[in-house]
């Protein structure tokens, strides 16, 4: 009699356990996908969350090519620059920090910048903003000049960020990664 308490007691302990372990990580599954951010995004959503610790890091990490900061800041101010970013995506938890260092050493108006973040699976937003628009693979640095695209860095640059961007807003025949004509 003792040994059939003994074992219900241990199935009941059991039980419960594993209850609570299942839903541990459900939450923690939820709460992974509530990480990502999707749609409009601002720069101070870096700020929050998981965001921040990449964030940061690789802000303060990225050495500037100041010379090329230098030949960037009087031709970018007449620019527009959609970024279309995966906050799931190492290569834009990588470059897009650097981007936006670069932007403020640049003096870049922040409201000349449109950030939205996108999707794993098909680099969608909910709202379509990267329709037509040939984003493939993220991140997405889209150049704009009265009202035409310039050019764009796509996952990662080819030379630098800086030497890419100057490339790119002197017009001087830049291939993305991705450009294979």
């Amino acid at each position: 009699m003792k040994s059939i308490i003994i074992y219900l007691l241990f199935g009941i302990t059991l039980l419960y356990k594993t209850n609570i372990n299942a839903q541990e990580n459900k939450k923690n599954t939820s709460e992974e996908v509530a990480t990502d951010l999707i749609g409009i995004i601002q720069r101070s959503d870096f700020q929050k969350g998981p965001f921040s610790k990449w964030f940061y890091k690789n802000y303060h990490e990225y050495a500037l090519d100041v010379e090329m900061v230098k030949r960037i800041r009087p031709i970018i101010k007449d620019v527009k620059i959609k970024l279309f970013i995966g906050t799931w995506c190492t290569d834009s938890q990588e470059h897009v920090p650097a981007i936006f260092k670069i932007l403020d050493a640049v003096k870049f108006e922040e409201n000349n910048i449109s950030l939205y973040g996108v999707t794993e699976y098909d680099k969608s937003t909910p709202e379509g903003y990267e329709k037509g628009l040939s984003v493939y693979n993220v991140p997405s640095l889209i150049f704009y000049k009265d009202g035409k695209e310039i050019n764009r860095i796509v996952e990662a640059p080819i030379v630098s960020l800086e030497e890419d961007m100057l490339n790119i807003l002197t017009e001087n025949n830049y291939k993305h990664t991705y450009d294979f004509n």
